[in-house]
């Protein structure tokens, strides 16, 4: 996980969202988890990206979400990052409300 980050931390990306890997239903991953013998929700709602509860790691759920926080703002508070972002924006001052939510709702959420 922390490679994942450090290589998108020095990406020229503008923009990164970092998930853990879910097994959807119908997949070959969730095939070869649930022959591993995980139990997994039947429930799709469970299923949701930044909500889920489906951990196949051997990683806590608290590490877990630390990095994914840290991750975001690693990324996201990359000064070389945020000027080209900014220099992109064509509606600047309607834009950058919206943005620094999004940033806001990611980097500290759950």
């Amino acid at each position: 996980m922390q490679s994942t980050v450090d290589w998108a931390a020095r990406s020229s990306f503008h923009t990164a969202a970092f998930f853990r890997v879910i097994p959807f239903k119908g997949t070959e991953l969730f095939r070869q988890v649930e022959n591993a013998g995980f139990q997994l929700p039947h429930d799709w709602s469970a299923y949701e990206p930044y909500q889920t509860q489906i951990n196949l790691s051997t990683v806590p759920e608290a590490t877990i979400t630390k990095l994914r926080k840290s991750a975001y703002r690693r990324f996201y508070f990359n000064p070389a990052r945020l000027w080209r972002i900014f220099r992109l924006i064509p509606n600047k001052a309607n834009m950058l409300p919206f943005l620094a939510l999004l940033f806001a709702r990611r980097a500290y959420a759950r």
